[in-house]
């Protein structure tokens, strides 16, 4: 499609001596924008100011971190809410087994409730048990073989001692752990180190509750109410709750060295790179 425009051009004459200026017009032809010419343009602007937004250098990291930070968030509240959920259940059976003892008629309601968190806080258990299930064994390995370590380091001079290191098959061990387990540190400075029997200790109670979890879902599901037995209801209820508190604080205690770890690793690869630059003390500590 095209459009013809006025272009003015002046020329000059000499009428007496005298110069005067004369306008006129000529067309000549320009080339209007069509709708194609705009929409390619817009398109080609889009793609240039949306394109490094999502996968340029910047972008791309900003953007995994973002998703990280929130998915950690997600964890962290329903690791609270597995744990209100498990006091809840622990309450629950207590007053099951005194209507059972009393031989009083147990509330419909109280029945329902207690079947609801049974099943809620059972799928936490099947979700998390694969996991520790599975770093278990590889916890038995790694106090194992950090039990030989401390054994033959007895009769090693010091600058022997320095050079100990695990074998490959417990480094990949070691790091299969860290990757499920975001607070089991295993290098690094000494005061973040996480002990082997530590990690050892965690998993057992895990494992134990999750098994014992089982038992007292099969308790609540196959066996009415009035037949239930109480002892064994009782003592499941019992070891569960002691391998779900007891871990606390010892995996809080070690998250917080693994996050002034993280910290401190950050301080000093800043600190490397850009040595001129002040940094907080802080950090460090």
């Amino acid at each position: 499609m095209t459009t013809y425009v006025r272009n003015s051009v002046y020329t000059s004459e000499n009428k007496g001596g005298i110069g005067t200026s004369k306008k006129y017009y000529e067309k000549s032809p320009v080339r209007s924008k069509s709708t194609s010419d705009v929409t390619f343009k817009a398109n080609k602007n889009s793609t240039n100011s949306e394109g490094p937004d999502l996968c340029d250098e910047k972008g791309c990291p900003t953007a995994c971190q973002s998703i990280l930070k929130n998915s950690k968030r997600i964890f962290d509240i329903l690791t609270y809410f597995r744990l209100a959920l498990a006091l809840t259940l622990y309450i629950l059976i207590v007053i099951d087994v005194i209507h059972i003892i009393t031989m009083i008629e147990k509330e419909f309601w109280v029945e329902c409730l207690l079947q609801i968190v049974n099943i809620e806080f059972t799928l936490f258990t099947i979700f998390a048990h694969p996991k520790r299930l599975a770093n278990f064994p590889r916890a038995i390995k790694i106090y194992r073989a950090s039990r030989k370590m401390n054994s033959s380091s007895s009769s090693l001079s010091s600058s022997q001692l320095g050079q100990q290191e695990y074998p490959s098959n417990i480094k990949e061990a070691q790091k299969r752990v860290s990757k499920a387990y975001e607070w089991y540190i295993y290098e690094g400075d000494k005061e973040f180190i996480c002990p082997p029997g530590k990690l050892l200790i965690v998993l057992t109670f895990w494992n134990i509750g999750s098994f014992v979890q089982y038992g007292i879902c099969a308790i609540l599901w196959f066996i009415p109410q009035q037949s239930r037995p109480v002892i064994i209801y009782l003592a499941f209820d019992v070891i569960s709750f002691i391998c779900e508190v007891v871990p606390i604080p010892m995996v809080v205690s070690q998250s917080k060295r693994a996050k002034i770890s993280r910290q401190y690793a950050v301080f000093e690869a800043g600190r490397t790179l850009l040595p001129h630059l002040r940094y907080r003390r802080s950090m460090a500590i």
